[in-house]
């Protein structure tokens, strides 16, 4: 083999490294009557159990499903407890929101995938309030008509015109001033007893 060929291999697979082209990815666990997976690992059984309890409730307050295979896996997330990528379908939980708070998160990540048809183009802002009502309606949280403090003007107008990286450029009193105002909006389009508990 010439020196070419061995750098060439060498570079190769110093891309699928680096890339983690080559790597297999993990095994997937279907849930039952739905187009979710789960990748395997240590906490499959509980993502699996709470997405096949949780997602039914979210596809009945928002009426729409996301039509695809989405995976849902355990991975580190950067600056929060969940992320959803509707580009490569995931959803990945960081392994620091494994706490009480689980089926809270899972629901709120549910409402991102599934926030199509008539959801779809919500400002950011208004996506996270109704993804946080939702949520909250779907694990019992949210128990009866919204409680919280009527927003100012100022955040409403916020939750409706701010842009994703304006959004995320918000300090985090102001980001949280925004997301009530937008689960305040949120409560008006879902109202609470759209979803029947078991």
């Amino acid at each position: 083999m010439s020196s070419r060929a061995r750098l060439r291999g060498l570079a190769v697979g110093l891309a699928c490294l680096v890339l983690g082209a080559c790597a297999s990815p993990r095994p997937t666990l279907e849930v039952p009557r739905s187009l979710a997976r789960v990748e395997a690992g240590p906490e499959a059984s509980r993502l699996l159990e709470l997405v096949g309890h949780l997602e039914p409730l979210v596809l009945e307050a928002l009426g729409t499903a996301w039509p695809r295979p989405f995976v849902v896996r355990v991975a580190p997330v950067d600056g929060g407890r969940a992320e959803t990528r509707l580009v490569d379908r995931r959803v990945s939980i960081d392994p620091g929101a494994l706490d009480e708070g689980l089926p809270m998160t899972v629901a709120h990540e549910l409402v991102h995938v599934h926030a199509s048809g008539r959801w779809d183009g919500l400002p950011r802002g208004v996506e996270e309030g109704l993804a946080y009502w939702i949520a909250g309606l779907a694990t019992g949280e949210h128990v009866g008509p919204y409680s919280g403090p009527e927003p100012d003007a100022g955040a409403l107008l916020e939750a409706l015109t701010a842009t994703d990286e304006q959004y995320r450029a918000l300090e985090p009193a102001r980001r949280g001033a925004v997301h009530q105002a937008a689960a305040w909006l949120a409560a008006g389009l879902v109202p609470h007893d759209r979803l029947v508990l078991p």
